[in-house]
């Protein structure tokens, strides 16, 4: 049985010039948790939802909404990102969120934060990862 394999490089700022440039654009939301669908205008070209960026340096940034007060809620969430995404976990910086409605509950109450996330995190990971993909083999 013979395979065929090809293989072209993107990088990730590639890609997202690709989809933009095709007007699809990315809006990623979690509702349902308090997370909202909304897409930040600014940094449009890097910025999936308004939790999730790639940046010119193709590190992936994750807004925590959340505080980190000893429960790893900043490593948790980063991981299930990371783990959807594919993406190398060296390349992933996570950033503390503003006060902002935008973000939905930012109380950090109860544990709840990866109980209430972590299926919405999976989600976001796993629609930007097929986004992506899709981008790519769109070009």
């Amino acid at each position: 049985m013979s395979s065929f394999t090809a293989t072209q490089n993107f990088s990730r700022r590639d890609v997202l010039k690709l989809f933009g440039a095709t007007g699809g654009g990315l809006a990623l939301g979690a509702s349902g948790l308090g997370w909202s669908p909304m897409v930040m205008a600014q940094s449009a070209e890097s910025r999936l939802n308004l939790f999730i960026a790639i940046g010119e340096d193709n590190k992936v940034y994750l807004t925590c909404h959340r505080s980190e007060m000893g429960q790893g809620i900043r490593t948790g969430i980063a991981q299930v990102l990371a783990d959807e995404l594919g993406a190398d976990w060296d390349n992933v910086v996570v950033v503390q969120g503003l006060a902002d409605k935008r973000y939905g509950s930012q109380n950090t109450d109860g544990s709840r934060s990866i109980r209430k996330g972590f299926d919405k995190m999976r989600e976001m990971g796993a629609m930007a990862r097929t986004m992506l993909e899709q981008a790519a083999a769109d070009k």
